[in-house]
């Protein structure tokens, strides 16, 4: 394939120039632009790097603009001239997107030198057969959806007619998103009084749902081999937006890390240097309350052996910023280990299993115990896994830690009693997890808590939490694990993908596509049907 300019000075038997259309053949130039895409160009080369940007940009730093040289005049006539044997002309009647185009005037002055009348060209073809418009398939869905909107979709599709429960479905759900666009850009009652505050949730975005579920079914936990993490499950609870782009679009919007250690590899160096510490104490027999000073210096040995790669070069950032941060960490450690063996949150356990992995893979290994099912309601069952940090056993009951490089007061806030079931749900998840593949009796206390890495602080024990063995295992409990997981998941999984606002916002990267309002408030749901009065509270003038 060439371009036209490229077809100067030579042969070809046979030449077929496609695209002929007005816009691209002579291209399109701003005229309200006070320099063309020539001036441009020649600026450009004169300064040797690309300065202005181009009208077209399309066009390379040493070449010439088209239009206003007359040289695209020229490329078209000896493109012409090339052909030997025969020459084939084509025009599109619409792009990509559907819309319309208009054939090239220099296509229809080629018509009339072959004697053609350039207004046949339009509704027939060279040969003089009549051309057949073929409509682009989303320009006949939309014309079949406007068709079926409103009292159609009753008449046309359920009374006559073969129905079409695919693109039903489709006409709903662009019902869906034109209400809450209108619900969110209209500032008052249209002209048939319709009040479109009111006609639907505060953030309820629409999406397909079923596509969702389709193609993003692993993220979900749709299937046994991929289960829903507890992470994954976190970042959905507290902006399921943010949640979704970063989580399931796989769309990275951390900041940067800067020369600091990235906060992904600092929590993986502290894990490996905390599991094989315990764990060779576990192999002695060393009494979790036990710290001397040989204990000491084993776990600062087992930092330096873990960041010695790390400060080999195996990473980007400055050496001596990298090294500053692995004694900041050795320091914190030392903490968290010497807080936790002087005050245990719980007394009488040990640790019994570390990095347990269940359903969930991690480093190419494979999961050593299967993922959990958990019925979120009576339409959807969901498959749930993780890998837990640390696991104590003993007369005290069950206990699961987590560790998180996160600070004690942020620690102590993720994990406080109000945002169990709501925005915290780690924890609960993992006493799921072992409760089903090793059961304890039902007089077995059961514990977990977070640890800061920071100060060595731990979170409020989720025992505290009323009835709790019942509400993680009993999966008909409104107030339980898994109808909690539902109310997260579900509704994305229906078709409504809400940026949830929350202190999240304030530094969120996501804010020039997000339609949180600047000042957000507390908004109503509001329940699909009739008898549904709760009004949302949020300004829609507010959103961006």
């Amino acid at each position: 394939m060439l371009t036209v300019p490229e077809l100067c000075g030579r042969r070809f038997d046979h030449v077929v120039i496609v695209g002929c259309v007005e816009g691209e053949l002579p291209r399109a130039q701003a005229s309200s632009s006070p320099l063309g895409d020539a001036d441009r160009v020649a600026l450009n080369k004169a300064l040797g790097r690309r300065a202005l940007r181009l009208t077209d940009e399309r066009v390379a730093l040493n070449e010439r603009a088209a239009r206003g040289t007359g040289l695209e005049g020229a490329w078209w006539l000896t493109a012409l001239a090339s052909a030997s044997t025969s020459l084939l002309l084509t025009a599109s009647a619409r792009d990509a997107r559907g819309r319309e185009r208009a054939p090239s005037a220099w296509l229809l002055d080629a018509a009339r030198a072959l004697g053609r009348a350039p207004e046949a060209l339009l509704d027939e073809g060279a040969a003089g057969a009549v051309v057949d418009v073929v409509q682009t398939p989303r320009a006949s869905i939309v014309a079949r959806a406007r068709a079926l909107r409103g009292d159609a979709l009753s008449t046309s599709v359920d009374d006559g007619g073969e129905r079409d429960d695919t693109l039903v479905q489709r006409v709903r759900l662009f019902g869906q998103v034109v209400d809450e666009r209108a619900r969110w850009f209209a500032t008052r009652a249209d002209e048939n009084g319709v009040d479109f505050a009111a006609r639907r949730g505060a953030f309820a975005f629409a999406v397909d749902g079923q596509r969702v579920a389709r193609v993003f079914g692993n993220a979900f936990g749709l299937r046994a081999e991929r289960p829903l993490t507890p992470t994954r499950l976190e970042a959905l609870a507290e902006c399921r937006m943010h949640g979704f782009v970063q989580h399931v679009l796989k769309i990275d919007v951390d900041p940067e890390p800067g020369n600091a250690i990235e906060a992904r590899a600092a929590g993986t160096m502290a894990h490996n240097v905390l599991e094989r510490f315990y764990r060779e104490r576990r192999a002695r027999r060393v009494p979790f309350s036990r710290m001397n000073d040989d204990d000491r210096s084993r776990l600062l040995a087992l930092v330096d052996e873990e960041a010695a790669p790390l400060l080999a070069g195996g990473t980007t950032g400055h050496l001596a910023a990298l090294a500053a941060s692995v004694g900041f960490l050795k320091t914190t450690l030392l903490r968290v280990v010497l807080q936790l063996a002087r005050r245990p949150l719980v007394e009488a356990v040990e640790p019994a299993a570390f990095e347990m992995q269940i359903g969930a893979t991690q480093g190419g290994r494979a999961p050593e115990l299967p993922s959990v099912p958990i019925v979120v309601d009576e339409r959807r069952t969901i498959f749930i896994g993780g890998i837990i940090d640390r696991v104590d056993e003993g007369q005290g009951g069950r206990v699961v830690v987590d560790y998180k490089t996160m600070s004690g007061a942020r620690v102590q806030q993720k994990a406080s009693p109000k945002a169990l079931l709501s925005s915290h749900f780690q924890l609960l998840v993992y006493l799921r997890l072992l409760e089903h593949h090793r059961p304890t009796s039902t007089t077995t206390p059961l514990h977990g808590y977070l640890v800061s890495l920071k100060d060595g602080t731990t979170s409020k024990d989720v025992h505290e939490l009323s009835d709790l063995r019942a509400r993680v295992l009993d999966d008909g409990r409104d107030d339980g694990l898994a109808r909690a997981i539902g109310r997260v998941v579900l509704p994305i999984l229906d078709g409504t993908l809400p940026p949830d606002a929350g202190t999240r916002c304030d530094d969120c990267r996501l804010q020039r596509v997000c339609r949180v309002p600047v000042d957000a408030v507390d908004v109503v749901d509001v329940v699909d049907g009739a008898g549904a009065d709760a009004v949302a509270s949020a300004a829609p003038e507010g959103a961006r």
